[in-house]
């Protein structure tokens, strides 16, 4: 029977190209939304020329309850981005968990599940194929190259564990920092009362 282990390099690698993606994805998620609260200010003040709408506690609530939506919209649609291309990387880069024996369990190859020995295979002839011929010059070449085939993100497998650790650590940080100054100005609201 196999178990399942987790290959961790894989996992942080395909982790650090998700939030590497999800850098330009909450980009284009704010920048939309500033155009839309743009948009939104605009057909305003064109209501507030046509009907005076604006002028209404109940029109500036309006507009303040659709801008608030639309916020809100843009802030859930960031999990969902992140979710969606970690879904799109983890297909594209294959499984982060591993198939193992243990160690008590004999590995059974196929032939012996056959009941028959086959002569077939026995009196097949293999050719012989002649010796494939080395150039002579292909550590050299090999020591300055950059291997253009190989993707930037495979090179970079090795410290990918680590920079997903810096990353945990640096977002821990900033939102302890975040619910410090939270904490703070409640505090401060408090007082002042």
């Amino acid at each position: 029977m196999s178990r399942f282990s987790m290959d961790w390099t894989e996992l942080s690698l395909q982790v650090m190209i998700t939030f590497g993606h999800f850098v330009w994805q909450a980009f284009i998620v704010s920048i939309l939304l500033v155009i839309g609260q743009h948009a939104l200010k605009a057909i305003s003040s064109m209501g507030r020329a046509l009907r005076s709408l604006e002028a209404t506690p109940d029109g500036w609530r309006r507009s303040a309850n659709v801008r608030y939506m639309l916020t809100c919209i843009a802030f859930f649609s960031l999990p969902l981005c992140v979710i969606a291309t970690f879904a799109g990387v983890h297909q594209s880069r294959g499984p982060i968990l591993l198939a193992t024996l243990n160690a008590s369990e004999p590995i059974m190859s196929p032939a012996v599940f056959q009941a028959e020995p086959s002569t077939a295979l026995n009196s097949m002839e293999v050719p012989e194929l002649p010796a494939a011929e080395m150039p002579a010059d292909t550590t050299n070449a090999r020591i300055g190259s950059s291997h253009p085939e190989t993707p930037w993100y495979d090179r970079f497998q090795v410290f990918a564990p680590y920079l997903l650790v810096a990353y945990i650590i640096g977002v821990g940080l900033m939102l302890a920092r975040f619910g410090m100054s939270i904490v703070s100005s409640t505090f401060a609201n408090f007082e002042c009362e």
